[in-house]
């Protein structure tokens, strides 16, 4: 959930490389007939948060963008793209995975709208977002929304309510003496209720609750210790979160709803009445 920006790529120059890096063939010779076409598509996507979205095509053989079929598309993404400087130029200006918040920088790219089912926009450079493995494997996959409600946060085109307010929240239950944490989703009240939904659809359609949880447990054993051992050494309830504040300054500095902040944040009533 941080915001990206639009890739610096003349897309119309970028289909020249294409067709000049491909042999003489029919899908050589399909792209040049297509290329207006293709150009095109980018206005059109640009609308796309505004606006319905666009119709799937039904078979992966059907003409989609001029004589491109969906079949010749995935494979100028998969072939060509892919194999591209420019599939490194947009994957490297994300130094983390915007949607789970990795440190590691993604080593993939993602299509916003699935290649699977939005054919046209396989090779777009604004429908191609860095994200990690993780999240490209088990979060989002190949499912495609159905309205704009759906439409997954886009780290392009969205509004800046996604990224600069804090909307992920944690609970923590303690039942019989042991102590556990959700992650959940609650935007604040001035948000439009489409923003709210789609909020939700995001989170747990990516299955970001579950990822944040798996890195939250292997970090809560370390936080407890780090608090006990704190107020062993006498230190007030103050000077522990003040410190703990300490260390999570680039992990706020990357977003408010990155996994470490608020588990951080709201360590105190987890650990605090333990600790004492």
């Amino acid at each position: 959930m941080i915001q990206l920006p639009i890739p610096n790529i003349d897309y119309a120059e970028m289909i020249d490389e294409l067709e000049f890096s491909m042999q003489a063939c029919e899908k050589k010779n399909r792209l040049s007939q297509s290329k207006k076409e293709l150009s095109d598509l980018q206005s059109s996507y640009e609308n796309l948060l505004t606006s319905l979205l666009p119709p799937i095509a039904d078979n992966k053989n059907d003409n989609v963008v001029g004589t491109l079929t969906g079949k010749n598309l995935k494979w100028l993404y998969t072939q060509k793209l892919q194999k591209s400087k420019y599939y490194k130029q947009i994957r490297k200006q994300a130094k983390v995975c915007p949607f789970c918040l990795n440190m590691d920088r993604p080593k993939t790219l993602d299509h916003v709208l699935p290649k699977s089912v939005y054919f046209e926009y396989s090779i777009l450079p604004l429908n191609l977002v860095p994200m990690c493995r993780d999240c490209n494997s088990g979060g989002k996959g190949t499912s495609r929304p159905d309205n704009l409600d759906e439409m997954t946060i886009h780290p392009y085109m969205d509004a800046s309510c996604f990224f600069e307010d804090q909307w992920v929240q944690v609970r923590f239950t303690t039942v019989e003496d042991v102590n556990t944490i959700q992650y959940y989703v609650e935007p604040p009240v001035e948000w439009s209720e489409r923003n709210k939904l789609r909020a939700k659809n995001f989170f747990y359609g990516m299955n970001l609750h579950e990822i944040f949880l798996d890195r939250a447990n292997h970090e809560i054993a370390n936080l407890k210790a780090s608090v006990i051992a704190m107020r062993n050494k006498n230190m007030s309830y103050e000077d522990i979160h003040d410190l703990l504040e300490t260390q999570i300054t680039k992990e706020s500095s990357i977003s408010p709803n990155h996994w470490k902040v608020t588990l951080y944040r709201s360590s105190g009533k987890l650990f605090m009445p333990v600790a004492s």
